[in-house]
């Protein structure tokens, strides 16, 4: 995961358009099977940095219509050496309040899991995006 896939699939006008409205509750995510996607973009009215955010449904209870879900947040940040890296948090907690975790670096099983989110992403956005702009275009 780098800086520039991150503000690659964040400027893809499928992304912009439709699912970058990170703080309303009501908007919609970008679901790929299990999985759904949020966008904050750059400039973002909380002024805060970009960050692509991976939300994992683990289970759901019919009954109860409550699930356990899995976060992970890719943000752009400026690192301590002065350089524009890409950090790693997670939510472990079930609900969007939870609290937000940096993953260390040791903890190989969180960034697999994460990094397989993304290259999921990355494998299917820019196809979704060009089905978009066709249809867009078609009208």
């Amino acid at each position: 995961v780098s800086v520039e896939k991150m503000e690659t699939i964040l400027a893809l006008p499928l992304v912009r358009d439709q699912y970058s409205d990170y703080y309303n509750d009501e908007a919609d995510d970008f679901w790929l099977g299990n999985q759904g996607y949020q966008f904050r973009q750059p400039g973002n009215k909380e002024n805060k940095c970009p960050r692509i955010s991976t939300v994992r449904q683990l289970s759901y209870d019919e009954e109860t219509g409550e699930g356990e879900f899995e976060f992970y947040h890719f943000d752009v940040k400026k690192m301590a050496n002065g350089q524009v890296g890409v950090v790693l948090y997670t939510q472990k907690d079930n609900g969007y309040d939870s609290n937000i975790h940096s993953v260390p670096p040791d903890n190989i099983k969180d960034y697999r899991e994460a990094i397989r989110c993304f290259e999921w992403l990355e494998s299917r956005v820019f196809k979704r995006n060009d089905v978009y702009l066709s249809t867009k275009n078609d009208r």
